[in-house]
């Protein structure tokens, strides 16, 4: 519940504090006067978004901070949503919001003095102020927000979040499977070329290296007659002749094991000889093992040229080298397997999809059964309590079409199959259209709200919707703070009579506040505010009194007529008479 609200430098609000009570607390004032910005500042502290053109002109910042009063249950749900960023608030004390809204645009949000982001704010918003707007009545004629009511009614909103993931789920399993269809239908077109290339490059069958080894072997081939002359005369010149190079050092071998054997010192140096001359005896080994293996075969030449050819072409088309063939050749033969992998997973998510979507249709089907199960209920209960708002002879009907995948007329089988005239038919919100139908005036058939309601009509159907709702007042986190704002438009005597008492009637059980143009709605207020324009020093101001007795009267004969004279106040005198006339009925008839 709405406590304090306090406003700095908020458009043409400079300073204001304000105290709200429990019951119904009305704002009135002329028009123009500014009691929008109290509900646009007030819609600041439950998320709504913020804007420089807020700043008054001429300050750096403007701010708005309110104290909500939390029950227990709220002190829990706040606990739960803020649990991460380390706020903690005790039962039955105020919570502080802060919003500041700086001249560049930019708005920051406290939280218990702690900052907190824009999502952690919104969130807080079903225990903070749930504001009720012109444009939301006007929602009233939406199918869409005609389900939410009856969902609300019905008790169904957990039914209905069950629905809206299956289809979540069951949709992003259609868009995969669909996308892979596309991409195995892509594969499957470029198939032949990958056949086609691979085809190619296994007809060469390059190898790792090949192109290197075979320029080695090419290079061999064209100067054979100079290598066999080369290492001929090198074997013998190391190890085959009478002076070979070997044969004297081994002079030198002995000579210096004969100066180790004299001299320690030398011995170190005789070791390291010896090693060098085991070196070149297999030097000398290989040279004659080469000698003795190498030919070059007829026609080896021409051969290696071809193959060198043959890679090279192969190069060149695909503008890379041997390794980078190779790699092609492994990823076209990874792409065509992929084919068959991802036809496996296909195959897998159908049957996933179709396991989702019975999921998905066996939910709705349910959902739509409660709400069938309870719209008639519904309807009678709306019917009865639009007595109350001064509609006594209206007709109110909810007429629920469910789409061919759920429960065929005759209560045949439920038709679990997919198709696409099925899938259209279904959404987040089940299988079911849901429309109210409304007649004002005896003897007139009902047709489409959106058809027939007047905006006084439509705001009284609001008032009496709003009050019927069952799922947030069971939940214990019913919002503490309702806010009315224009309730009033299109209506007037007794049908605002009747909307305030209807008004003063939900005060009972949680705060409302109400802007309102009529003096019959105000005169039920339990605080009464009135916003009015001040202005000094070339600048204009928005107050607030909070005001009573005969201030409070003068008000309302400002309402009535504006003028305040004895005509206007017999009218305030007669519309405060007629509550008390109201009671003493009442008082006979034993209520």
């Amino acid at each position: 519940m709405l406590r304090y609200l306090v406003i700095r430098d908020f458009a043409l609000i400079e300073s204001l504090e304000l105290k709200f009570e429990s019951g119904l607390n009305v704002i009135t004032g002329e028009t123009g006067s500014g009691k929008s910005l109290l509900l646009s500042a007030l819609g600041l502290l439950a998320g709504a978004k913020a804007s420089a053109n807020f700043v008054r002109a001429g300050r750096q910042a403007a701010w708005v901070e309110g104290a909500f009063e939390l029950a227990a249950a709220e002190t829990q749900f706040v606990q739960n949503v803020l649990g991460d960023t380390g706020i903690e608030v005790e039962p039955y004390t105020d919570l502080i919001l802060r919003r500041e809204i700086a001249s560049s645009g930019r708005s920051r949000i406290f939280v218990n003095d702690r900052l907190v982001t824009i999502g952690a704010l919104r969130s807080l918003r079903p225990i903070l102020a749930n504001i009720q707007s012109q444009g939301e009545q006007l929602s009233l004629v939406e199918s869409e927000t005609q389900l939410m009511i009856l969902d609300a009614f019905a008790r169904a909103n957990g039914m209905r979040s069950q629905v809206a993931s299956f289809y979540e789920e069951w949709t992003a399993a259609e868009s995969l499977s669909v996308n892979l269809a596309e991409r195995i239908k892509q594969k499957v077109s470029r198939e032949d070329f990958l056949r086609f290339q691979l085809a190619e490059i296994e007809a060469v069958s390059p190898e790792i290296g090949e192109d290197d080894r075979l320029m080695a072997e090419r290079s061999a081939a064209a100067n054979a007659e100079k290598i066999r002359t080369l290492t001929s005369q090198s074997y013998n010149e190391l190890f085959d002749s009478d002076d070979s190079a070997l044969n004297k050092l081994a002079v030198v071998e002995r000579e210096l094991s004969q100066l180790s054997a004299l001299d320690e010192r030398v011995r170190p140096w005789a070791v390291e000889f010896t090693q060098s001359i085991r070196v070149l005896e297999d030097v000398s080994d290989s040279l004659r093992n080469y000698a003795a293996t190498f030919e070059v075969s007829e026609g080896r030449l021409d051969e290696i040229e071809t193959r060198l050819a043959q890679l090279e072409r192969l190069k060149r088309k695909h503008a890379t080298d041997l390794d980078g063939l190779l790699q092609i050749q492994s990823d076209i033969l990874e792409e065509l397997n992929s084919t068959e992998t991802l036809e496996f997973e296909r195959a897998e998510l159908v049957e996933k999809t179709k396991a989702l979507w019975k999921s998905y249709l066996e939910s709705a089907v349910q959902l739509s059964l409660r709400r069938k199960a309870e719209a008639r209920g519904f309807a009678e209960l709306v019917e009865k309590n639009l007595e109350s708002v001064a509609l006594e002879q209206c007709r109110f009907e909810v007429r629920i079409s469910t789409s061919p995948c759920g429960m065929p007329d005759g209560g045949a089988d439920i038709e679990l199959e997919i198709s696409d005239q099925v899938s259209d038919n279904c959404s987040a919100n089940g299988i079911d259209s849901v429309d109210f139908f409304f007649s004002a005036n005896p003897g007139e058939p009902v047709k489409r709200l959106s058809d027939v309601a007047s905006g006084g009509e439509l705001s009284r159907l609001f008032l009496v919707l709003h009050t019927l709702g069952r799922e947030t007042e069971e939940s214990g986190l019913a919002s503490g703070t309702v806010v009315f704002d224009e309730i009033d438009v299109g209506i007037g005597g007794r049908v605002a009579e009747a909307v305030g008492r209807r008004l003063k009637d939900l005060a009972r059980r949680q705060q409302v506040l109400c802007v309102t143009h009529q003096p019959q709605i105000a005169r039920f207020a339990d605080i009464h505010f009135v916003v009015y324009k001040q202005s000094d020093d070339d600048r204009t101001r928005t107050l607030v009194a909070e005001v009573h007795g005969d201030e409070r009267v003068r008000e309302l004969v400002r309402m009535v007529g504006g003028a305040d004279d004895v005509e206007n106040r017999r009218v305030v005198d007669l519309i405060f008479q007629t509550d008390e006339s109201t009671s003493r009925k009442k008082k006979r008839r034993g209520v």
